[in-house]
């Protein structure tokens, strides 16, 4: 499940909330809709199937205010991400970050692996395995032209996670380096069959 929304104004922005629309369209895609098309197709997951998220590093929690990290750490229910969500929406709108990353992909890509790590987790299967993974800064429209890796090489870290990763239980690992990309997944749950 690949939903990622982003400028490149938004990853180099470090003074200002520059556009309350843009933050809603960011985390509706990044977040809300990888929700919602996560939800409505676990019903169809084979029963050793892997849901497989594209997430980022820049959703690492160190990228948030103490706050927002307190609020992500701690066991979270569906509502507790929707809750947060509104959160981050309304202190936006407010021009009052309150501890959320002034860049909204950041703030989005936090709250999905937070999602992955604690609501996800409990909905899938014993048998099945969710995965939120950082495939790299790879060139892309969004990535632009500056990033060090192929989109080849992140397709490639994303396909490993999906036929490659052992059926057992990590909080945060960093995989061996396959086809010239290190791979890193930042929130996952793998059950041991």
């Amino acid at each position: 499940n690949n939903a990622a929304l982003g400028e490149q104004w938004d990853f180099a922005n470090t003074s200002d909330i520059r556009d309350n629309d843009f933050a809603k369209k960011v985390i509706d895609c990044n977040v809300i809709g990888t929700i919602n098309l996560t939800e409505q197709l676990l019903p169809y997951l084979a029963d050793d199937g892997k849901i497989v998220i594209v997430s980022s590093d820049l959703g690492k929690l160190s990228y948030q205010g103490q706050r927002i990290q307190r609020a992500l750490s701690k066991e979270c229910s569906r509502q507790d991400i929707i809750d947060l969500v509104e959160d981050y929406l309304s202190s936006c709108q407010q021009k009052d970050l309150n501890g959320w990353s002034i860049q909204s992909y950041h703030a989005s890509k936090a709250l999905i692996n937070a999602y992955v790590r604690h609501v996800l987790s409990k909905l899938v299967k014993e048998t099945q395995q969710a995965i939120a993974v950082h495939p790299g800064w790879c060139k892309s429209d969004m990535g632009g032209s500056n990033a060090p890796k192929s989109a080849e090489d992140g397709a490639n870290a994303i396909l490993y996670c999906v036929y490659g990763i052992p059926s057992v239980s990590y909080t945060h690992l960093t995989l061996p380096t396959i086809y010239s990309v290190q791979i890193s997944v930042v929130a996952v749950s793998l059950k041991k069959k």
